[in-house]
C-alpha cells in the first residue's frame, strides 16, 4: 500500500471513530437530560400579594373569594382573592369569570397590574383579577378529580320535639365539561321507646356545560320521609340550569325542569305522577369573609295530581375552625300539600348544629 493510501485509510477510520464517539456522547447527554427531567420535582405554585409578601405551595382552587393553598409546611388554608397581586402556576385549570365565560387553560403573569393572562388551547386573553370568580384544577387522577364534604349533626324536630342525629354528604366529580354530583341527607332519632323517624334523600345528577352559564342534564334519586307519610319515592328528571349571578363572593343558579315520581305511602299505597319544578341555589361568603352560606330551594308543581305543591328548603351556615373542619347550622324544611295517602298538608322542619369535613 502506498504511503498516501495508508494515510487516507487512517484518516477515514479516525473520522468514523470521532463520528461514533459524537453519537455516543449525544445519546448519553440526551439520556441524562431525560433522567434529570423525569426526576426533577414540579415547580411549586407561587402566590404574590399586593403588600409585597408571597406564599409558595400548592394552589388547589378558588371558591367564593377564597384561594385554597397547601404550603410545604403547615396546614392547608385560605387566602383572600382580593389581596392577591398575581400567581404563578404550571397547572391546567377550569376557570369561570364574572361575564359568564368558561375557560380551560393555564395562567400566565400579565405585564399589567391587576390582570391575569389565561392561555387556552385556542386563544390567549387578558382578564381582570377581580373578574375571575372560580377555578379548580383539571386533574388527571381518578380520585383527585373528586371533592366534597361530609357533616354530622344534632337536630331538633319541631313536629314532636325529638332530638335526632343527621348525616349529610356531597361529592362532585369534574371531567372537562361534565360534572357528576352525589348528595345525601339522612335523619334518625335516638330516643328509646319513641316512634322511629326516618328521613333519607339520595340524589345523583350529571350536568353538561353548554356554555359558561348554561348547563343541562338528567338526575335521579330516592327519598323517604316518615313525617310526610312517604315510605319511598323514586324519581328521575331532566333539568336546565343557568348561572344568573357570578361574583367573587356570591353565585346564584336558577334551575327548571320536569320530574317523574313513583311513590309509596307508609300504608303501602302506590302513586305515579309527573311534576314541573323550579329551583334556586345560592352560595355566599360574607361577614369578614369567614361565614359561608349555601341555600337550596325547590318548588314542585303537580301535573298529574292537580293542586299538589311541594317545597323543599335547605340552608347551611358554616365557618371553618380547623384545617378542612367546619362548624355550622343547618335549616331544613319540606312541605307537601297532598302527601301520599293523607287528607291534609304536612310539614317537616328541623334545625341542626353540624360538624363537617371537606376534602
Amino acid at each position: 500500500m502506498s504511503p498516501s493510501a495508508a494515510r487516507s485509510s487512517c484518516s477515514a477510520r479516525a473520522r468514523a471513530s470521532r463520528t461514533a464517539l459524537g453519537f455516543a456522547l449525544a445519546f448519553l447527554l440526551m439520556a441524562c437530560a431525560g433522567v434529570a427531567a423525569a426526576g426533577a420535582p414540579e415547580l411549586p405554585d407561587t402566590v404574590y400579594f399586593k403588600n409585597g409578601d408571597r406564599l409558595i405551595g400548592d394552589v388547589n382552587y378558588l371558591s367564593l373569594g377564597e384561594l385554597n393553598l397547601d404550603p410545604p409546611e403547615g396546614d392547608k388554608h385560605n387566602v383572600k382573592w382580593e389581596e392577591v397581586q398575581h400567581l404563578i402556576t404550571r397547572k391546567i385549570w377550569n376557570i369561570r369569570t364574572a361575564d359568564g365565560h368558561q375557560y380551560r387553560g393555564s395562567f400566565r403573569k400579565s405585564p399589567m397590574s391587576g390582570l391575569l393572562v389565561i392561555q387556552t388551547r385556542y386563544d390567549t386573553l387578558d382578564v381582570k383579577m377581580a373578574d375571575v370568580t372560580w377555578f379548580t384544577e383539571l386533574k388527571t387522577g381518578w380520585w383527585t378529580r373528586a371533592d366534597g364534604s361530609v357533616s354530622f349533626g344534632l337536630s331538633y324536630q319541631n313536629a314532636n320535639e325529638l332530638a335526632q342525629g343527621t348525616l349529610s354528604s356531597r361529592v362532585q366529580y369534574l371531567v372537562g365539561k361534565e360534572r357528576l354530583e352525589f348528595r345525601q341527607y339522612s335523619v334518625r332519632n335516638f330516643q328509646p321507646g319513641v316512634e322511629d323517624v326516618r328521613v333519607d334523600q339520595f340524589n345523583l345528577s350529571w350536568m353538561h356545560d353548554l356554555s359558561g352559564r348554561l348547563a343541562i342534564g338528567p338526575q335521579g334519586g330516592y327519598e323517604s320521609n316518615s313525617e310526610l307519610n312517604l315510605d319511598e319515592r323514586w324519581k328521575g328528571s331532566l333539568m336546565l340550569a343557568s348561572r344568573i349571578l357570578l361574583k367573587v363572593r356570591m353565585t346564584n343558579i336558577m334551575m327548571a325542569g320536569a320530574q317523574l315520581n313513583a311513590e309509596k305511602s307508609t300504608e303501602g299505597d302506590d302513586r305515579n305522577e309527573a311534576e314541573a319544578f323550579l329551583g334556586n341555589r345560592m352560595q355566599m361568603n360574607f361577614l369578614s369573609h369567614e361565614l359561608e352560606m349555601y341555600a337550596d330551594t325547590y318548588a314542585y308543581f303537580g301535573l298529574t295530581v292537580k293542586g299538589r305543591t311541594r317545597v323543599t328548603t335547605d340552608i347551611t351556615l358554616s365557618v371553618e375552625v380547623v384545617d378542612d373542619w367546619k362548624l355550622g347550622i343547618e335549616f331544613y324544611d319540606q312541605f307537601d300539600t297532598k302527601p301520599p295517602n293523607a287528607t291534609e298538608s304536612l310539614n317537616d322542619f328541623r334545625v341542626s348544629t353540624t360538624v363537617g369535613w371537606s376534602f
